[in-house]
Formats: C-alpha cells, sequence, structure tokens
C-alpha cells in the first residue's frame, strides 16, 4: 500500500498502513490503510479493513482523532473485544459503526461494549458534526443502513 499524503482545498489526507491477513493464514505486510481526514478543525479517521490490534507506532501516526469510523463485523476484520481495545487505545469522542451487514451483529457489539459507551442514533438523511458538538466523553453514534 503506498503512503497517501495529500491535501485537497482545506482536506489533509494521510493513512497509517496496516497489515491484512491472507486467505493462506499469512500477513499481508501494509495490505490495509487506515485513512486519516484532517478537516474542519477535526480529525477523522477510518480504519479500512483492519485486521490486527495497533502497535504504540501506529498511534503516534494517527494522533489524536476526534471521530473514528469502526468495522464491527466481528468476523472479517477484528474480533468485537479486538476492536472494543482499538477504540479505547484511539480514545475518539464518537464512534460511528460500520461495516456491520445486519442488525444483530451491532446489537451484539453494542451489547459488549455495555454501559461504556452511551448510543446515539440518527435517523435522518445526514448528520453535521462540528467540535463544539462533540460529545465530552466517548459515545457511539449508529447512522442509519441501506
Amino acid at each position: 500500500m503506498p503512503n497517501v499524503d495529500v491535501t485537497f482545498g482545506d482536506m489533509h489526507i494521510h493513512n497509517v498502513p496496516t497489515n491484512i491477513r491472507d486467505f493462506v493464514g499469512g500477513t499481508e505486510f501494509a495490505g490495509n490503510s487506515i485513512f486519516v481526514f484532517d478537516v474542519a478543525d477535526l480529525c477523522i479517521a477510518h480504519l479500512s479493513h483492519l485486521h490486527h490490534t495497533l502497535t504504540p507506532e501506529h498511534l503516534a501516526e494517527l494522533g489524536p482523532v476526534d471521530i473514528l469510523l469502526a468495522p464491527l463485523d466481528g468476523t472479517w476484520t477484528l474480533s468485537h473485544e479486538d476492536m472494543i481495545e482499538v477504540i479505547e487505545e484511539i480514545r475518539p469522542a464518537l464512534i460511528i459503526p460500520m461495516h456491520y451487514f445486519n442488525q444483530s451483529i451491532l446489537s451484539a457489539f453494542l451489547a459488549k461494549t455495555g454501559e461504556r459507551y452511551p448510543v446515539r442514533t440518527n435517523d435522518g438523511p445526514g448528520v453535521v458534526l462540528s467540535r463544539p458538538d462533540l460529545p465530552k466523553r466517548p459515545e457511539i453514534l449508529v447512522l442509519p443502513g441501506h
């Protein structure tokens, strides 16, 4: 995976390479990227197809993250327990679940987080986020699926 470091208008985008499992049980080094978007005074990280917990070096490359897009399928990416570990290491203000395929997978993840993170839903067609609107303690924002 090539390194990405580009500025487009007022948005800066860079990647943090991570590894993925290959189809024969090995590791494809730098086969995945966490994409980091710095825009409108917010840092948004998209974990992509993350297959492992993060090292201190990964966390340093990420820097402070405000909004985390977290894959929750629990099978093709990380287990729910490992994803919770990643979330706790990153400590974003807002966690947006993605890549969970059906409501039962999302419900299983939310059950595992217990009372750790408040959950709110947004049933509208979109959401507007800004630094003053970020929660004071981490919470999960569930967006409508298609």
